[in-house]
């Protein structure tokens, strides 16, 4: 394993505009030293309990280790991203999630070992 790392389990909606100001936000913070996902690929959209979903998925990954991989999109069209495209062992210190709800509702949730 890697030393501490942390990561992002972002919303990825999917959507041009949105995944394009995500992308733009996440740059901007990290630049290409924090990894980001996405697991909404593996479990599609549960509307309003992917926010819970997502931070089950990350206590999951914190408890474990690892950074699960982005699957079912296109990280081509984000090369300036450390976007995770295969399950990673690191030894994962911080999560950050970031939700996003119909009608405007953003949120952002840490989790972290330390």
């Amino acid at each position: 394993m890697d030393s501490f790392l942390p990561s992002v389990n972002s919303q990825a909606l999917g959507i041009k505009e949105n995944d394009g100001i995500e992308a733009f936000v996440h740059q901007m913070l990290f630049g290409n030293s924090v990894p980001i996902t996405s697991i909404k690929g593996m479990t599609g959209h549960f509307l309003g309990a992917t926010g819970a979903i997502q931070a089950i998925a990350s206590l999951i990954s914190l408890e474990h280790n690892f950074i699960p991989a982005t699957i079912k999109s296109n990280p081509e069209h984000y090369l300036d991203l450390p976007i995770v495209t295969e399950l990673k062992y690191y030894d994962v210190n911080k999560v950050a999630i970031t939700s996003h709800g119909y009608g405007g509702n953003n949120s952002c949730l840490l989790f972290s070992k330390i």
